[in-house]
This record gives C-alpha cells, structure tokens and sequence, in this order.
C-alpha cells in the first residue's frame, strides 16, 4: 500500500534542472514519470508536463489510469466524446503513428489515445500539440 502522506516533495523547476544538467546525453529521451500512481498528482504533473513541453522534452506516464476521482460530468462528457469521435479518432491514430498499425495497440493505449484526443479536441482545457511516446 501507499503512504500519501509521505515522500519528497520537488518542484517542476528542479526536475527540469536536473534533467537539463545531463541533456546532452539524451538523444531522443525525455521525461517519464511513474508510480506509485503519477495521477494522484495530476495538477503538479500537469505543470511538469507543459513545463517539458515549453523545453521540447519528450514526456511520458506510466499509469494504471485511475485518478480517484469521482467526476460525473467528466466521465460523461469523455465517454460520449470518445462514443460519438471514434471513426475521427481512430483515423487520427492510424495516421500519426508511423510503423503501427491501429490493430498492434493494446487496447489500453488505444483507450488512452483515444481519450486524450477527445480531451484535445472537445475539452476547454485540453493541450492542442501532444505526442504519444
């Protein structure tokens, strides 16, 4: 089990500070955050990520995809986004990633491109440039 209450607390700026000190070694690398679970931080993980974005870093999560959330209107409004997008969205896909056919995909990433599209897309706040790593 997880202890919420403990860790160490770090900011964006010293996460990119200490990824730039050894940036020169990173051909193609970037930035992946993982668990415990990334998303019980979402908002500082939402910082780092545009943060990353800003420095053309390449970012990356791995999670289980739970937020623990309990977000109606949310869950509403992606599930029907995704319902109602899926032929656009799953062309979107298969054009944007070179070498995969949409077929290869877990489902789960294919569920999560999907979702981020529809947040992308249809959300106010959604990020308009993400790239699936």
């Amino acid at each position: 089990t997880w202890d919420t209450r403990k860790g160490t607390e770090i900011t964006v700026e010293e996460i990119l500070n200490e990824f730039n000190k050894n940036r020169t070694f990173y051909k193609n690398g970037g930035i992946t955050v993982s668990g415990g679970e990334p998303l019980l931080q979402i908002d500082f993980l939402t910082a780092l990520f545009k943060s990353c974005k800003e420095e053309n870093i390449h970012t990356c999560i791995d999670t289980s995809g739970i937020t623990f959330k309990d977000d109606k209107e949310y869950i509403e409004k992606a599930f029907s986004g995704v319902k109602n997008n899926l032929e656009k969205f799953d062309t979107i896909i298969s054009e944007n990633t070179k070498g995969w056919a949409k077929e290869r995909l877990s489902k789960v990433c294919l569920a999560a491109l999907r979702l981020g599209l529809c947040e992308m897309l249809y959300f106010d706040d959604g990020c308009q440039t993400p790239a699936p790593n």
